[in-house]
């Protein structure tokens, strides 16, 4: 794809005009929770956070009718950028 193109289709964007028609009510194709914490946590200190973190995804996925088939975790530090993970929830 050009450059120009690109642009011409990012410049569409504030003016809500694209190709695809909104579609309201549609099945949702993920679930996800975050926070920023106002201070920096020690990696160590994390698990209470993030497992208060999941009981909040596992709640929102419950009121769906799919199931998810992959959880991803992802955290961001200054030191180390971003820490990925990723798995079945069975």
């Amino acid at each position: 794809m050009s450059s120009a193109a690109t642009a011409s289709g990012c410049t569409n964007l504030p003016e809500a005009s694209t190709r695809n028609p909104v579609v309201p009510d549609r099945p949702t194709k993920s679930i996800s929770v975050e926070e920023t914490f106002p201070e920096d946590v020690l990696l160590g200190e994390t698990e209470p956070m993030i497992r208060r973190l999941a009981e909040k995804l596992w709640s929102a996925s419950r009121k769906e009718s799919r199931v998810p088939r992959t959880v991803v975790l992802k955290l961001k530090t200054k030191e180390e950028g971003y820490l990925l993970d990723s798995g079945d929830p069975n």
